[in-house]
């Protein structure tokens, strides 16, 4: 019962935030995405998502292959080495990179989960682990992530999952020409 409730708040979780970076868009902004070749979208449909009975229109959500999602408070690293983020391939195999040095370089976590992933529904991925390399830059213990798994909400441009300290936000690599002030450290005055 507490998944579903989990599923449903990361749900409407994942409305509020499309909605608020919607509201905080900029148009005005000329800044280039961090990664500009990645704009490929796959509709669910083609994932594998059941769609029976279902029309063309009732399918729209469709999940970037090939494309970072990247963790919010991430977005202006300056390389993807130091972002966390998802990854999405077609043949149902992805990757979930993780970088962490806030307590300084004698504790870098640094590594790459494989996973394997199927699409739920018309709004959440389920992922499970399948190996991991832990990158040159991990300084850190190699902890067991056999593991792993993850239940995201997405859309075209944002997934919802779960962490430790509550909802974490990854944001679509190529929607940050969209909000191009977010994450910039800028404050209006």
């Amino acid at each position: 019962m507490k998944k579903i409730i989990d599923c449903i708040v990361l749900m409407a979780m994942c409305i509020l935030s499309a909605v608020c970076l919607a509201a905080c868009a900029s148009d005005g902004g000329n800044r280039a995405a961090p990664y500009p070749d990645a704009d490929t979208t796959v509709p669910v449909t083609d994932v594998g998502a059941s769609t029976e009975g279902a029309t063309d229109a009732e399918n729209e959500t469709s999940l970037r292959i090939d494309e970072l999602y990247v963790f919010e408070e991430q977005v202006r690293s300056e390389s993807a080495a130091k972002q966390t983020y998802y990854q999405f391939e077609e043949n149902g195999l992805g990757s979930y990179h993780y970088y962490y040095d806030k307590v300084g370089p004698m504790n870098v976590a640094s590594y790459t989960i494989k996973f394997r992933y199927e699409i739920m529904n018309d709004f959440q991925l389920v992922c499970f682990f399948d190996s991991v390399t832990y990158d040159d830059a991990h300084t850190g213990s190699k902890s067991d992530v056999s593991e792993w798994s993850e239940v995201l909400v997405y859309s075209d441009n944002y997934l919802l999952g779960e962490g430790n300290s509550g909802t974490l936000g990854y944001i679509a690599a190529s929607y940050l020409e969209k909000i191009p002030n977010f994450g910039t450290g800028e404050t209006n005055s």
